[in-house]
């Protein structure tokens, strides 16, 4: 939810933890932010804090 133009993004750590998701986990949707792995239906975007929460 940062734009990649910041200094700091956690996109690549997520990234891995998708592929990481990906290839160990069942089918199925799912969002990795911060080590977690959380089905995507749980997740609801909360735009005014800037996170996902479950």
């Amino acid at each position: 939810m940062r734009p990649n133009s910041l200094s700091f993004s956690d996109g690549p750590f997520n990234l891995g933890g998708a592929i990481v998701a990906a290839q160990i986990l069942p089918q199925g949707v799912c969002g990795v932010m911060n080590g977690r792995v959380i089905e995507a239906a749980k997740l609801d975007k909360n735009v005014e804090q800037g996170r996902f929460d479950i």
